[in-house]
């Protein structure tokens, strides 16, 4: 868009001729008036096409910067589609399949008093294990030696899912294990998935690691 700068010019630019003073004398003052008035809106209208002029250029300049800086964003745009697909792509890759499990470890460990001698000792585990979309390595999170436990735990975090339903997870002779593990993997899984997803670069630098106290941080912050 260009602003014209010559609207408000007239013939008198070039051919105004003042009158001498003997002629001014005798004007009346009604023309007098007249005059003044002519000879004030003429420098007036000067004054205005210099400022439009100047003003004129600044435009024209920021145009051209805007068209150019239109092009640079459709061409950002285009790269950005294509970077934003590749971030949907790695996303979903980073799904998790999560797994529940209850079991036990048996360590070797050496008396102080005799080295030649060693005992065997036996501990309960309650583990989550995940693994994301396209990957094979299964990363481990102890939950505590027993499901009572860790029932206790989300009971301190979230006492509504405990009532509703944790509370009937305590382990008895009638309670079906798969049922168990089902309600604590839907449970926990959303938990999970997004400490997995905020800090998986961290996770793979060696930087952090997804712990029980971590995931029940962010239960409680969710629940407030």
């Amino acid at each position: 868009m260009k602003i014209s700068v010559g609207i408000y010019k007239k013939k008198w630019d070039s051919q105004i001729e003042w009158i001498d003073n003997n002629k001014y004398l005798k004007l009346t003052e009604s023309d007098k008036k007249k005059l003044l008035r002519f000879r004030s809106l003429h420098s007036y209208t000067n004054k205005m096409n210099k400022s439009i002029e100047k003003r004129n250029i600044e435009i024209q300049k920021l145009i051209s910067e805007v068209n150019e800086r239109e092009k640079k964003i459709k061409k950002y745009e285009s790269e950005s589609k294509g970077l934003y697909q590749f971030l949907e792509k790695l996303k979903s890759n980073l799904e998790i399949t999560l797994y529940y499990i209850e079991g036990k470890t048996t360590k070797k460990s050496k008396r102080f008093s005799d080295i030649s001698k060693t005992k065997e000792i036996v501990y309960t585990q309650c583990l989550l294990r995940f693994k994301t979309k396209n990957s094979s390595k299964l990363h481990s999170i102890n939950l505590g030696p027993k499901r009572v436990d860790i029932l206790n735990e989300i009971k301190r975090v979230d006492i509504k899912w405990y009532d509703e339903i944790g509370k009937k997870l305590i382990k008895e002779e009638n309670i079906d294990f798969k049922k168990v593990s089902n309600q604590i993997k839907i449970y926990f899984k959303p938990y999970v998935e997004k400490l997995f997803k905020k800090n998986y670069q961290r996770i793979l630098d060696g930087k952090y690691s997804l712990t029980k106290d971590k995931i029940y941080s962010e239960i409680s912050k969710s629940k407030q």
